[in-house]
C-alpha cells in the first residue's frame, strides 16, 4: 500500500475556508447570500469584471467594466444562451485582503460567462468599446413569424 502525500494547508488556506463556512451559516441562519459568485479567482489571478444585462423586445444588452483593456486584445465568444468574455489587464489590479492575515493578488486576467435570459443569434452580435465600457447587442431569437391576414 502507498501512502498517499498530505498537503499541509497554509494559514491563508484555512482561513478562507473559515470566511467560507461563515458566509455559509449566514446564508442559511439569516437567508442573506454574502456573495452571489465570487468576484475574483485568485489562484488563476483572474477577475470577473463587472456585468449588466438588459433586455429589450428585440435583443439582449450585456454591459461590461473593462477598465485597463485594449479593445483589440478583448475576446468574445457567444452561443444562443450565453457569452463569454477574456481580456488582459494593461496593468496589474492588485487586491489586498483585509483582517488579521495580510494577503496581496495581483490580476492578470478579466475572465466571464454570463447566462443570457433570452436565446440570441449569436452571430448576428454586434460590440462597441468606449472608455473601459464594453456595450455588446445580441438580437434575440425568433421562433415564429407573425402573419397578417389579410
Amino acid at each position: 500500500m502507498e501512502v498517499a502525500e498530505r498537503r499541509r494547508k497554509s494559514l491563508f488556506d484555512i482561513f478562507e475556508e473559515i470566511v467560507g463556512h461563515i458566509d455559509r451559516v449566514i446564508e442559511e441562519l439569516v437567508g442573506i447570500e454574502i456573495c452571489e459568485s465570487p468576484l475574483c479567482d485568485v489562484s488563476k489571478r483572474e477577475l470577473k469584471p463587472l456585468v449588466h444585462v438588459y433586455e429589450t423586445e428585440d435583443e439582449v444588452i450585456v454591459t461590461i467594466d473593462l477598465p485597463y483593456v485594449r479593445k483589440e486584445d478583448i475576446k468574445l465568444s457567444a452561443s444562443e444562451d450565453t457569452l463569454k468574455i477574456e481580456a488582459p489587464i494593461r496593468e496589474r489590479v492588485k487586491l489586498s485582503r483585509w483582517g488579521p492575515y495580510q494577503r496581496e493578488v495581483e490580476f492578470e486576467y478579466f475572465r466571464r460567462t454570463i447566462k443570457l435570459p433570452s436565446n440570441v443569434e449569436p452571430e448576428r452580435a454586434k460590440a462597441k468599446f468606449k472608455d473601459g465600457i464594453l456595450q455588446v447587442f445580441l438580437p434575440k431569437k425568433i421562433y415564429g413569424y407573425r402573419i397578417a391576414v389579410e
